[in-house]
This record gives structure tokens, C-alpha cells and sequence, in this order.
């Protein structure tokens, strides 16, 4: 009799068993970080308002005289460094859940050290000066992998990606 009993009690908890584990997996994926894409409510916050001001920084776009676009874009990655600034005092406990905040932060430092460099060749070159798009290791432009990862409406503003003649175009 104790047999005869055992066979069903074992396979009713192997069933809930798998079911649990089942269940427990579909959860643990559907809560992760999704890669590449900054999400944590804790860094959009944080750079809420360095963003804004970077977007305000930009609205009015590169002019064409080397001396005026040396100052635009200086003073462009001056608001600018308030982003990486602002991720990098996000508590490490909160910038561990969302991988792509950290890796966005450098981009920024790379991206903001390029327009330094190409402000400063203006200054000594005039017109003469040509902008180097950063890349990442497989080539592409950083303001690509930058822009996907982006939280909406904080992608790098169209005045430094029309810097770069060899970017991509998105089709509309």
C-alpha cells in the first residue's frame, strides 16, 4: 500500500516541481535588465535635467564661422559633462541594474573629448578642421550605439551627428 502511494505523491511534486521552476525562470526573464537599453528609473532621473539643459544647449544648431562654432560647441560640451557626472553619482547598487547607464557615461566622455579636440583644431585651423567621430571596437559610430541605448528623447543632439559626414542615415 505504501508503494502504491509513493508513485503518485512523487510524480504530483516532480509536476510542481517543474512548474515551479518553469515559473521562476519566465519571471527571472521577464524582470531582467534588457542589454542595451538604459532603463533604471534611478539613472533616467539622475539625468533628467543635465539632459534637458544639453538639448537646450543645442536647439540652435552650429554656425558656420570656425571662431562662433569653436564657442558653440564649447559651450555645448561644457553643459554636456553634466551627463556623466550625473551617472557617476548614481549609488553603484542602482548603476549595477542597468549596465548600459555606465557605458553610456563613457561614450559621452569620449564623444565630449572629440568636440573638445575638434573645437580647439577650429580655433588653430579655421574650416580646415574635420571632426573624427569616435567609433566603437566593431567600427561603427559611437553616437549609434549611444542613441540606442538612449532613454527616449535623451539621444545626442543632430548637431553633432551632422558632424560626422560618414554617419548613417535613418530611412523615414
Amino acid at each position: 500500500m505504501v508503494v502504491t502511494l509513493a508513485v503518485p505523491v512523487v510524480a504530483f511534486v516532480g509536476m510542481w516541481g517543474m512548474w515551479g521552476t518553469w515559473a521562476w525562470g519566465m519571471y527571472a526573464y521577464a524582470t531582467h535588465d534588457r542589454l542595451g537599453f538604459i532603463e533604471n528609473s534611478t539613472v533616467i532621473a539622475a539625468v533628467e535635467e543635465p539632459c534637458a539643459e544639453m538639448v537646450r544647449s543645442a536647439k540652435g544648431g552650429l554656425p558656420e564661422q570656425p571662431a562662433q562654432r569653436s564657442t558653440a560647441l564649447t559651450a555645448f560640451r561644457s553643459t554636456a559633462r553634466s551627463i556623466p557626472t550625473a551617472i557617476e553619482s548614481v549609488p553603484a547598487r542602482e548603476l549595477g541594474k542597468d549596465l548600459p547607464a555606465a557605458w553610456w557615461a563613457e561614450d559621452w566622455t569620449t564623444l565630449l573629448s572629440a568636440v573638445d579636440e575638434y573645437a580647439s583644431s577650429l580655433r588653430q585651423k579655421g574650416m580646415k578642421a574635420r571632426f573624427a567621430m569616435p567609433l566603437t571596437e566593431d567600427g561603427v559610430s559611437i553616437v549609434t550605439r549611444m542613441n540606442m541605448a538612449a532613454p527616449e528623447g535623451r539621444a545626442v543632439p543632430d548637431m553633432l551627428v551632422a558632424l560626422d559626414p560618414s554617419a548613417p542615415v535613418a530611412a523615414d
